[in-house]
């Protein structure tokens, strides 16, 4: 679950007077729509009731500003104090001309390399000083950062390390190898993994958010390093329901080597909350 993401004028040939005239006009109205012009960023009015949608690729020839140094309390992947170059979420999104005149009711999803996939909630990234890191600052001078502990081929966290300067609380995590990031309003981001509104089935589905999403999917909603768990078969049509609970509480009783960390420590009550949630999902299947 969590191992550790858019009408033509005509004018007469020969008068470019008229020609560069249109052209002023159709710059200008394009400016006051906040359309991209070619080459730059898209905008996104966030926050303001209207529909959002925004992908932002991060390439890591483009430099990142502005630039910072800033020290990490602890870092629950190096399980140590850490210190980090690049620059605040809220700053990144600024510089890139994308308005943000009110982060409430949008999140951002940050998707990585492997297919991992993070949705966070845009006031707290604002909130709790979500930085993107571009370069460890603790490592050696001849190196840009430090290997991340355990991983193979000593995989670094970079291009991009989601890192908080202050903690951020159950079940938001700390995503590197970041490639992307998109802007969206919570309910469009969501809706095709939301259940029927239930108390029961809105608990299971906010602790699936928190401990399951960023690997697995819900009707493609999710990450990818695990399985889909609903199309086209819901993981309930060929798993053994009364297996399930306790694959989810230790993945390594069943599979060896599993990727999948125990998740005991939720408690029954939550995994069968969980299940309970993922089970439902099976008659509300997208189509395709």
């Amino acid at each position: 679950m969590n191992p550790f993401s858019r009408s033509r004028g005509s004018f007469r040939r020969g008068s470019p007077g008229l020609l560069l005239t249109y052209a002023h006009i159709v710059l200008a109205l394009i400016r006051l729509a906040g359309m991209p012009l070619a080459g730059q960023e898209p905008q996104a009015q966030v926050g303001d009731g209207a529909s959002t949608n925004t992908l932002v690729r991060l390439d890591e020839a483009k430099a990142v500003e502005p630039v910072a140094t800033i020290e990490v309390p602890y870092d629950p992947v190096y399980q140590q104090r850490k210190r980090y170059v690049g620059v605040s979420v809220e700053a990144f999104l600024r510089d890139r001309r994308i308005r943000i005149p009110d982060s409430s009711g949008t999140v951002v999803e940050f998707t990585c390399q492997d297919g991992y996939r993070t949705v966070i909630p845009m006031a707290l990234l604002f909130r709790q000083g979500a930085f993107l890191a571009t370069a460890d600052a603790d490592a050696a001078v001849d190196e840009k950062w430090l290997p991340v502990p355990g991983a193979a081929a000593r995989a670094t966290p970079g291009p991009y390390y989601l890192v908080w300067q202050r903690d951020p609380g159950e079940g938001h995590f700390w995503p590197y190898q970041i490639t992307t990031l998109r802007i969206e309003q919570a309910a469009a981001a969501l809706q095709l993994a939301a259940p029927a509104p239930t108390v029961r089935l809105t608990k299971g589905f906010e602790l699936f958010q928190r401990n399951c999403m960023s690997c697995h999917s819900i009707n493609g909603v999710g990450g990818s390093v695990g399985v889909e768990l609903n199309v086209p078969r819901n993981v309930f049509e060929y798993w053994r329901p009364k297996e399930l609970a306790a694959y989810v509480s230790n993945p390594a009783s069943f599979r060896a080597h599993s990727k999948m960390p125990s998740f005991r420590a939720l408690g029954a009550e939550n995994i069968a909350l969980i299940l309970e949630y993922v089970h439902h999902m099976k008659s509300r299947k997208t189509k395709g």
